[in-house]
């Protein structure tokens, strides 16, 4: 069995991937919630899961986990923090650590491992809000962006060594992240979790590298709002 790393196993769209890859895959299920994830594992009897405790924010775990897990096949990154209003400094560290720089620390640790076997599949959670900036979430689509750019930087990479790369931009998730936004969990552009899990496995087993959209209008939407010229995007209130 192909050994997975999920990170943010406690995230809404990281429980139907293990559902969904339960019997296919050996998981290993990172999360800082490490009893909400093992209660979980227990209750849907997923049977090669481990829950394992890892909060990426804290750079001594981080690198902890790192030194001691057995190298995967797979690394799914689920987690992510969406923070806004009050004063920025105050969750600053937490988003760019969480959102971007925990997932450069972890690919660098082994992407050699997979260059140098010629196999391998980094999949990343971004955001469709990676493709232009909106005022209502500066840090979180600058946050997302920026990992986005990585993965796109390592497709090229990932190219020629054989190594997989996948960019996923969920859009909506009816999820805990979109709860208290009503309007857009509630929208008919929001997919449930399952959605959302299903076509990243989907891609994950193609073997292809690429970027997924859930639902597939969002690729449509976010090519046209990249089109939109400055001066107007500028007075639209995003």
């Amino acid at each position: 069995m192909k050994k997975v790393w999920l990170i943010g196993a406690n995230s809404d769209v990281a429980k139907e991937l293990m559902l969904q890859m339960d019997g296919k895959y050996s998981i290993v299920a990172a999360s800082r919630n490490y009893c909400a994830v093992q209660d979980f594992i227990k209750k849907k009897k997923i049977g090669r899961a481990v829950a394992v405790e890892l909060d990426v924010c804290n750079r001594v775990n981080l690198g902890t986990f790192l030194c001691s897990a057995v190298q995967p096949d797979i690394v799914v990154f689920c987690q992510g923090v969406l923070k806004a209003g009050g004063n920025a400094e105050d969750y600053l560290d937490e988003m760019v650590q969480c959102n971007y720089a925990a997932c450069i620390q972890i690919i660098e640790d082994v992407w050699k491992g997979m260059a140098d076997r010629g196999t391998g599949c980094i999949a990343g959670i971004t955001s469709v809000a990676a493709d232009r900036g909106k005022m209502s979430n500066k840090l979180y689509s600058s946050t997302k962006a920026a990992f986005s750019c990585y993965l796109q930087a390592l497709m090229q990479e990932g190219e020629k060594i054989g190594v997989q790369v996948i960019d996923i931009k969920p859009g909506y998730i009816r999820s805990k992240m979109l709860k208290d936004n009503r309007k857009a969990y509630t929208s008919v552009l929001a997919a449930e979790p399952s959605k959302a899990a299903a076509d990243i496995l989907r891609k994950i087993e193609s073997g292809r590298s690429g970027t997924v959209y859930t639902k597939k209008i969002w690729r449509f939407i976010m090519w046209f709002l990249k089109l939109v010229p400055e001066k107007i995007y500028n007075k639209m209130s995003l």
